[in-house]
């Protein structure tokens, strides 16, 4: 079922079938679903919140109604069996990655005499989504398809590079550093 599903939608049907043919009759042990006593359809009660898990472990009971039995007897066993399901919640990208530094778009000054690797500024990239859909990557617009430095050379980024720190939860920070000397007043060997 999708995260972003909505009270009422239907996901699912448990199926049990009965020796005695008797009628049979679901119930689920959770107060995030409900299931159809009747049919067995599973149908979402509470929409699910940002922080709520990928899986749900829940128990399900089938009961028979006993219907087999003859109106003569007057003491009829009803049985019922239960089993743990799992519902898988699928992660939906539903919101975009926000710089949290604001640096994006700024004017950022450095030091021309600054060493090449130079960090120049420190971008900080947040995403709230969960899974694969909340993975953060910042790159140049035309570098994501770029393997090495060494590849940006021919390209309006090449004095610059931007170092990828390891993600951390739902942030991911990125340090922009000179691949060039922008030393103009240097001696030229």
């Amino acid at each position: 079922i999708s995260e972003t599903a909505i009270i009422g939608t239907r996901f699912g049907t448990v199926y049990a079938t009965d020796a005695d043919n008797d009628g049979i009759i679901y119930s689920i042990s959770s107060s995030q679903f409900s299931i159809d006593p009747l049919t067995g359809i599973l149908q979402l009660q509470q929409t699910f919140q940002s922080s709520s898990a990928s899986q749900y472990f829940v128990s399900v009971t089938a009961s028979d109604d006993g219907t087999s039995c003859l109106p003569a007897r007057s003491a009829c066993p009803r049985f019922s069996t239960s089993t743990i399901i799992t519902i898988n919640v699928t992660a939906v990208n539903k919101r975009s990655p926000q710089f949290l530094n604001k640096k994006c778009g700024s004017t950022v000054s450095f030091y021309e005499s600054n060493a090449i690797g130079a960090n120049i500024t420190t971008l900080t990239v947040f995403d709230d989504d969960r899974g694969e859909d909340g993975q953060i990557a910042i790159s140049f617009p035309s570098e994501q398809s770029r393997t090495t430095v060494s590849d940006l050379r021919n390209t309006a980024y090449s004095q610059f590079y931007i170092q990828q720190l390891p993600q951390t939860g739902t942030t991911r920070t990125a340090v922009l550093r000179t691949n060039i000397s922008f030393d103009y007043d240097a001696p030229v060997d």
